[in-house]
């Protein structure tokens, strides 16, 4: 099913009121695509509450860490296209056994800080 079709389903058959629609289900974020997204919900009386970014800080290596927060920045932009006004995004789970840099309390502020850096996209957006 397509997103179209799905919020298609959610306003006729489940009669709900929003959507979270989850980045693993765009086929595509062009901004015509999203416009289109953007007024279909909006034609069909639902609101897009929140995008789901499907996201890991916990990854052990730094670059791929560093590129999970380029991908939240990057649904941050694109749940503003939508009119979303939130995000939901994972702080990860600790990659690895604990040992060396990553050891015990350090896994978690690595954590935090992948949730921080992705969070001040969000706070420059407008976006409450």
């Amino acid at each position: 099913m397509d997103l179209t079709r799905f919020l298609q389903r959610c306003a006729t058959d489940l009669k709900v009121e929003g959507v979270e629609l989850q980045d693993i289900h765009f086929p595509q974020t062009r901004p015509a695509y999203l416009k289109m997204l953007r007024r279909t919900a909006r034609d069909l009386g639902l609101s897009i509450v929140s995008v789901g970014a499907h996201n890991d800080f916990g990854r052990i290596d730094p670059t791929i860490r560093q590129s999970e927060v380029v991908k939240v920045k990057q649904w941050v932009q694109i749940a503003e296209e939508l009119g979303a006004p939130l995000v939901r995004v994972f702080a990860g789970y600790p990659e690895g056994k604990p040992r060396g840099a990553l050891a015990g309390d350090d896994r978690l502020a690595v954590r935090r800080g992948g949730l921080r850096q992705a969070g001040g996209r969000a706070a420059g957006s407008g976006e409450p």
